[in-house]
């Protein structure tokens, strides 16, 4: 059995990417910049999303959410974020989602049914605190940062626990979790050398 893996290098945090990405996203210094990466379907739960973005703005107004991804419900969820005054930003599907990643403060997967996520290592690679369903594979949960909560205590908890979230020292907690996902085997270097072998192993002399 091989782990889910990503490239940890690729996902290591960069204050000067940052500072790139987030004027390239028009988002100040002091924005509290929400992320999400997924496929626009029912499935991720956008519009839950946006109800604990909402509710999360009274508690933080210099908030901001990025959604990256594409799919059959973008229009409607582009039509549910008009009324939250601009403060929703949609990037498309864009083939460098680590420089966005580099540029949130957190993230949310407040997905409906989950296998074992990537995204979730990868984020965890990017040094970002989580806030995600319980009904999303726990295993995908390495460090401590990432932090779960049942759907079913509604939009408003959410955003309380959206606001509630570790503020990290981005830099060394994005090296902590690419450690930690090396000794774990999820590093995509180390996984490619144990498939590497064995096909190796299995192929006729």
């Amino acid at each position: 059995m091989l782990p889910n893996a990503v490239d940890t290098r690729r996902f290591a945090f960069d204050p000067a990417v940052r500072a790139q990405t987030r004027a390239l996203l028009g988002v100040c210094d002091d924005a509290w910049l929400l992320g999400h990466v997924g496929r626009f379907n029912r499935q991720k739960n956008h519009l839950f999303l946006l109800d604990a973005f909402e509710g999360l703005l009274k508690l933080r107004p210099e908030a901001r959410l990025v959604l990256l991804g594409d799919g059959p419900m973008e229009q409607e969820v582009r039509a549910r974020a008009e009324k939250l005054g601009g403060r929703v930003i949609f990037t498309g599907s864009v083939p460098d989602p680590q420089r966005y990643l580099t540029a949130m403060d957190a993230m949310a997967l407040p997905s409906l049914f989950e296998g074992f996520p990537t995204v979730l290592l990868e984020w965890q690679c990017a040094g970002l605190p989580t806030l995600v369903s319980d009904r999303v594979t726990h295993e995908a949960a390495l460090m401590d940062w990432v932090r779960f909560m049942p759907l079913e205590q509604g939009a408003d908890a959410w955003a309380r626990g959206l606001c509630e979230l570790p503020r990290l020292d981005r830099a060394s907690a994005s090296a902590q979790a690419a450690r930690l996902l090396g000794e774990r085997g999820h590093a995509l270097e180390d996984a490619a050398d144990v498939l590497a072998r064995f096909y190796q192993g299995i192929a006729p002399r």
